[in-house]
């Protein structure tokens, strides 16, 4: 990276160095696989886990931004002249360095990694508040425990409760307080502590990352205080590694997917065969077959390629919609059979190739019939 900062082979105010971006969203995305689990298409959470894995594209987008431009002001000398590249390289090493960049990405990893899981924490809370409807602030398991969290040890209030939105474990760099749902009586409105502006959350964390999917917030420096054309190189940046521009998934994640998923096919699907309604012989997949699925355009993309992993639960149980000869004169194909599957929760269409020796194979996934 410092070679092509030196060389200028990318604007470092407009453009967004995509291996360091790559790196960073890795290590966010990291996180929040432990913190908040990994989610596939069908689980209650999936939708709030993509939003996660997007904003922390963005906030990556932003950190490698604010770290291109630390290491381009160390370009000129004292009369502004560019110094040799060796002296460069020399003064940027401490930026990056493995052990620094180690150290100063575990504090955002390891804070990652709380949040996601107090936003994985706070969606049970909402879910159980029927029958556990506060919250009681746990105090710090810190051996050595900040004070600015103390005088809110042991309040309780509901989990509804503007309260939380002011003050809240986590909301501090390092925080290792913690909540727990019960159904004690919530501490009285005159009875809550203040606080004072250093109990203030730390810019980055004052947000709920279960309300906004966002790890860090808004107010992070990386944003708030950004080099100038930060947000336009980001909002730029996003916007040509999104799948539309207003999309919510990377490219990224959907090449992740589909190389996932055929590793997947590999051992579960092909070779191995289904039965659908209507039809008197079992179904074959090829690695043909699962390519085409997953390569085939449709309005929910990471769902579509998704259902391959249930592929034969949703044939067993598809309605057959639509049989059509073969009219591109395919001197292997006899007809097509069209059976009706759910996929996010509106009919999409698994196709079936009967070939002229008799043999069934499953050939894709469309979201409309042809023709219509």
């Amino acid at each position: 990276m410092i070679r092509r900062i030196y060389a200028h082979e990318f604007d470092i105010a407009t453009d967004i160095e995509t291996g360091a971006w790559r790196e960073f969203w890795r290590c966010f995305n990291e996180a929040t696989d432990k913190g908040f689990g990994v989610h596939s298409y069908n689980d209650r959470d999936a939708d709030f886990y993509h939003e996660l894995r997007y904003n922390n594209g963005v906030f990556a987008a932003f950190r490698t931004h604010r770290f291109q431009n630390d290491i381009a002001r160390q370009l000129l000398d004292g009369d502004g002249e560019l110094k040799p590249f060796e002296r460069f390289a020399h003064d940027v090493h401490g930026l990056v360095a493995p052990t620094h960049l180690r150290n100063w990405l575990q504090t955002e990893y390891s804070t990652a990694v709380i949040r996601a899981r107090q936003a994985a924490q706070w969606k049970r809370f909402e879910a159980n508040s029927d029958v556990l409807p506060n919250l009681r602030w746990v105090e710090s398991t810190s051996l050595h425990p900040g004070e600015d969290h103390r005088l809110f040890w042991n309040v309780i209030r509901p989990v509804d409760d503007p309260f939380w939105g002011v003050h809240r474990p986590g909301d501090r760099w390092n925080c290792k307080c913690d909540l727990e749902a019960t159904d004690e009586p919530a501490t009285t409105r005159d009875e809550i502590p203040h606080g004072s502006p250093a109990d203030r959350p730390s810019p980055g964390l004052d947000n709920n990352p279960a309300k906004d999917a966002k790890l860090f917030s808004d107010t992070h420096p990386y944003i708030r205080n950004g080099y100038k054309g930060a947000r336009e190189a980001v909002r730029k940046f996003i916007e040509e590694r999104s799948l539309s521009p207003d999309s919510r998934i990377f490219k990224e994640d959907i090449k992740r997917q589909r190389a996932e998923i055929r590793e997947w096919a590999r051992e579960n699907l092909i070779g191995k065969t289904a039965y659908a309604p209507g039809l008197g012989a079992p179904v074959s997949f090829t690695s043909t077959g699962i390519k085409e699925a997953l390569n085939q355009p449709h309005r929910y993309l990471m769902e579509k390629n998704e259902a391959m992993r249930y592929i034969v639960r949703l044939l067993g149980n598809a309605r057959l919609a639509l049989i059509r000869d073969d009219d591109k004169n395919n001197q292997m194909v006899k007809k097509y059979y069209y059976f009706e599957i759910e996929i996010n929760g509106e009919p999409s269409y698994a196709v079936i190739r009967e070939l002229k020796t008799g043999e069934l194979m499953f050939y894709t996934i469309v979201e409309k019939l042809k023709g219509k």
